[in-house]
């Protein structure tokens, strides 16, 4: 359970971050591209919105309207889904008339609880129409893996994997954007409650940011330009200063930024 709240939160992160996802090489802007402090800013702010926004994901719960049959209303895929033997169905309408899709689960057991399973998914209609991805799930005697290879409608070909071993779970996200870059969301939880969160953007640069367990943190923003390496500081409320390469220095509150 703990994984799938984790995936979940991954997945928010790699929306807001429009597909920043798993692991890949490490790329920066090509070198006399001119970089402002405000999209350095940008890039920092949008790592601690996407921090907040995985954490509501883990903690958030769904919803769901059940018809008078067994079909219930997947609010997220906005499809009817219908369980049946070996996964489920979905469907357009509560009707159950128009198929948008299927769901197919495997399970097979190991010895002392150890197991691996997974499913796969294809969505055929409605608004995530073209989305599709096999997952797969081992239970060990080294931990618990999580993998997930798909293709979503607008981004194309993502990746997800998450571990969990010896109280470190770590999650990789990934996919190229539509200039061929490789975007990644890389996100480390420890079991004393500290977590690191590692990540690209748009203009590839490569940010790295260190929770403690009260919250406080540090960071660092890399790639070519003279304003960087910059690096972040912050408190337990959020408030913080980032200091250019340069000596400058931009302060933010409650993880926003005013410039």
């Amino acid at each position: 359970m703990k994984c799938l709240k984790i995936l979940l939160g991954a997945a928010a992160s790699l929306t807001l971050l429009a597909g920043c996802g798993g692991g890949g090489s490490v790329s920066s802007p090509p070198a006399g591209t001119r970089v402002t402090k405000q999209e350095i800013v940008a890039a920092v702010e949008q790592g601690f919105a996407s921090k907040q926004q995985s954490q509501g994901a883990v903690s958030g719960t769904s919803r769901s309207t059940r018809s008078e049959s067994l079909a219930v209303y997947n609010e997220f895929y906005e499809l009817w889904v219908l369980p049946v033997e070996g996964g489920e169905d979905f469907f357009s309408d509560s009707a159950l008339t128009q198929p948008a899709g299927k769901v197919r689960d495997f399970y097979t057991p190991g010895e002392q609880g150890q197991y691996s399973k997974g499913s796969t998914i294809e969505i055929t209609a409605g608004p995530h129409k073209g989305y599709s991805a096999t997952s797969s799930v081992i239970l060990d005697s080294t931990g618990l893996r999580y993998d997930v290879q798909g293709t979503h409608p607008a981004r194309g070909p993502y990746s997800m994997v998450i571990s969990s071993i010896d109280g470190v779970t770590v999650a990789k996200n990934g996919f190229r954007d539509a200039q061929g870059n490789v975007r990644y969301y890389d996100s480390e939880y420890r079991s004393d409650g500290t977590t690191k969160v590692r990540y690209n953007n748009d203009k590839l640069f490569n940010i790295e940011l260190n929770y403690t367990a009260e919250g406080t943190g540090t960071g660092i923003v890399m790639g070519s330009s003279e304003l960087l390496p910059a690096t972040i500081t912050w408190d337990r409320d959020g408030s913080g200063t980032i200091t250019f390469k340069d000596g400058s220095k931009q302060s933010f509150t409650d993880f926003r930024f005013d410039i």
